[in-house]
């Protein structure tokens, strides 16, 4: 590991690769770059020679569909990637006085991967996050970071003395938390700025150990409703025991278009002892737990997409928002709780009583 950052960038466009499989993207393609733009959306930006042909399908305006074009890709090291989700949107053709010199072509992405076949097993898995902020929360523990700078000057090349010197550069921040759920553990923190420059207020989640896609997803949800905050999920990256990488994945991101930066921050209990915000490591395990435990039985993912979209809403209709998302939560209660709670509010006996007595009323 080289930063507290998303490793697939890097990777991607300093690790040589050459597109073996274009898919619907023009070809030859000399050289490519892939980002993320202003929205969180992947970016792949190619350039290939001006007489460039693509073998993609044109599809009609206004088209409604699952997009599974693919790009693959390989590096002179053997990395295997892969561009999925592809939609080429731009062409620009540059020339220089009466001959065109390339072809620029711009495509979203929804998932971009890459993966070392050779790579040792995964001992680590961080999903990094956006909008995972320091402030307002008192967080209960530290995280600890040291940089150390090594200088080495030569002094007469062929016959001379080497002076080398180092310089440590320390600091302590209270941005994290061990919690261990379903008997594994992880580490929330929150990062500094610094640590991605692009970012907005950028976050991860450490795991120890290799749990799968579906835990890791309840446990964000868990705590994206314990922290009274929408968590955007941006990739995750494997290690092994070194932290060399094994595997890649990056995806655009969804933040209820930049909504998500804006919603005040509001737990949904008290999570301390002491303070307001304050996040104590018992209390946010406990409620992560019951929510990964809720997780099936109560549609927690449908109710956390309907919730934050709600908290997202313009007023004239987030009590629409609002109500249909207390009306899921009902719905998935009483079913997995069918013999707690009275359906109606009669029964079929109390109905009839009723009925009669109506009845004889109006005819009274």
């Amino acid at each position: 590991m080289r930063e507290l950052t998303e490793e697939c960038f890097r990777i991607l466009n300093k690790g040589f690769f050459e597109i073996t499989d274009p898919g619907p993207l023009h070809q030859p393609i000399r050289s490519f770059s892939i980002r993320r733009d202003e929205k969180l959306n992947l970016i792949l930006e190619t350039e290939t020679a001006p007489n460039a042909t693509s073998a993609a399908v044109a599809q009609p305006a206004g088209s409604v569909r699952l997009t599974t074009e693919r790009a693959l890709l390989r590096s002179v090291g053997g990395l295997e990637g892969e561009f999925f989700g592809l939609v080429p949107y731009s062409q620009h053709r540059r020339s220089s006085g009466v001959s065109e010199q390339s072809l620029t072509e711009l495509a979203q992405v929804h998932i971009a991967k890459t993966n070392d076949p050779s790579g040792a097993p995964v001992v680590y898995v961080i999903d990094w996050l956006e909008n995972l902020p320091r402030s307002p929360y008192t967080w209960p523990a530290a995280s600890h970071v040291v940089t150390k700078t090594i200088t080495t000057r030569r002094i007469s090349l062929n016959d001379g003395i080497t002076i080398t010197s180092d310089t440590d550069l320390s600091s302590t921040s209270w941005n994290s938390a061990k919690l261990t759920v379903d008997g594994i553990t992880f580490y929330v923190c929150a990062l500094d700025r610094e640590d991605r420059t692009d970012a907005i207020k950028p976050g991860c989640i450490v795991y120890e150990g290799a749990p799968d896609d579906e835990f890791r997803k309840k446990v964000r949800t868990g705590l994206s409703f314990a922290l009274g905050i929408y968590l955007v999920d941006l990739g995750t990256t494997h290690y092994d025991a070194e932290w060399k990488v094994v595997s890649t994945l990056a995806r655009s991101a969804y933040s209820l278009r930049r909504h998500a930066f804006d919603i005040e921050t509001l737990q949904l209990a008290p999570l301390g002892d002491r303070f307001l915000n304050e996040l104590g490591a018992p209390q946010l395990t406990r409620a992560i737990q019951a929510f990964v435990t809720a997780f099936d039985v109560l549609d927690l993912a449908n109710l956390h997409w309907a919730f934050w979209h709600a908290c997202a809403a313009t007023p004239h209709i987030a009590p629409a928002h609002f109500g249909a998302a207390i009306e899921g939560l009902q719905s998935a209660y009483t079913k997995a709780n069918s013999g707690k709670v009275r359906k109606g509010w009669a029964t079929q006996d109390e109905w009839k009583i009723l009925s009669s007595l109506s009845g004889w009323a109006f005819c009274g």
